[in-house]
């Protein structure tokens, strides 16, 4: 399994939005899973992340809500 850890930057100083874990993943040939993450920030301020096995196909995901992001930040 491997572990996704959500993490923000504010005034210099990381801390935690979030974690979940993606489980079954398959052992690759380096013995590094394939894993691709994605981030949506929508208008209402909602974060959804998800994480997919490339091997197997696993899905995982988290959804934050309210989260603060200067708009300087969003592209």
């Amino acid at each position: 399994a491997v572990v996704i850890k959500v993490l923000a930057i504010y005034g210099g100083e990381p801390f935690e939005l979030g974690a979940f874990e993606l489980g079954g993943i398959s052992p690759t040939l380096t013995g590094v899973p394939q894993v691709l993450v994605t981030f949506e920030l929508d208008s209402e301020r909602v974060l959804v992340v998800t994480a997919v096995d490339h091997s197997r196909g696993t899905q995982a995901g988290l959804t934050i809500k309210n989260v603060t992001v200067p708009p300087a930040e969003i592209s």
